[in-house]
């Protein structure tokens, strides 16, 4: 159950994250290639970057 919630949180985040970024820096008048390959990119670190953390605290994944 925590794994499958993990996904979706994951999802969200990774969503949330792109747009807000892409948004952002179609703001300031970057390319949209250039813009969408950064977002994508910073958003999917974000998503790993909290699948890393729940899995240091033991939430998901198998007990060391």
């Amino acid at each position: 159950m925590a794994e499958s919630l993990a996904s979706a949180a994951m999802f969200v985040i990774f969503v949330a994250a792109w747009l807000g970024i892409s948004i952002a820096l179609g703001r300031r008048g970057q390319p949209w290639l250039l813009r969408q390959l950064l977002a994508m990119g910073l958003a999917f670190g974000l998503a790993m970057a909290f699948v890393a953390v729940l899995l240091w605290l033991g939430v998901i994944g198998d007990p060391a």
